[in-house]
């Protein structure tokens, strides 16, 4: 099953999303960036440990960062699960509010959910590509949290890493300009309307959600 969903989108994307869909249809997307998270979660424990190491004060001792460890771990392992559903519920909820606020004809929440986790495969992948360049980088690499994501996007035109502004053109990558082409591509198709429509809805959700993350993120830095 999963691989004949998976050669459907990619063979044939046009007739896949123009056809009815159900949550069955985001079953396998879903699996996959679950599947995808609990593994990073895990295979970030020696960065995350040196990430630590550079954070905590010099007397901490190398058991008390291993139980830090193992706790981030379990809860980061937890939220593999939990937080690709909370932004196909979320994406999809504002796709919804955006679609009906720009005067088209109500669409199908169950539709926009499947969209959302079949587009959300391409954040999966930037996940993937940081891990990647931390693998490639080496443990020597990371002396902070902040090293455990390094920049995909034009945050290195901004010489504060994690205010603000750098946040905001982190998110001018190739995986987010790509999710949300994707994304609107799969409206247009599912709720048979135009690509401008699709992509508004599309950005101005994106826009919401990136402002709120950026927010907490301020918020929590304090």
């Amino acid at each position: 099953m999963t691989m004949a969903s998976l050669l459907d989108v990619t063979r044939n994307p046009d007739r896949y999303f123009s056809r009815r869909l159900t949550y069955h249809d985001a079953v396998v997307p879903v699996m996959i960036a679950i599947s995808v998270g609990v593994f990073l979660s895990y295979a970030y424990r020696p960065f995350l440990a040196a990430a630590l190491f550079g954070s905590l004060p010099a007397d901490a001792t190398p058991e008390a960062v291993d139980s830090l460890v193992t706790r981030v771990l379990r809860f980061s392992a937890i939220g593999a699960t939990i937080v690709p559903l909370a932004h196909i519920g979320a994406t999809a909820a504002l796709a919804f509010v955006f679609l009906v606020a720009f005067g088209g004809s109500l669409p199908k929440f169950e539709s926009l959910c499947v969209c959302v986790s079949w587009a959300a495969l391409l954040l999966t992948g930037k996940d993937l590509a940081r891990y990647g360049m931390l693998l490639a980088s080496g443990l020597e690499s990371v002396r902070q949290l902040a090293d455990l994501q390094p920049g995909v996007g034009l945050g290195f035109l901004w010489s504060v890493h994690g205010s603000p502004m750098y946040s905001l053109l982190e998110t001018i990558n190739g995986f987010d300009v790509g999710y949300l082409w994707v994304l609107a591509f799969a409206i247009s198709r599912s709720e048979s309307i135009g690509f401008r429509s699709a992509i508004a809805a599309t950005l101005a959700s994106g826009v919401l959600l990136h402002a709120v993350r950026i927010g907490f993120g301020v918020l929590f830095n304090r």
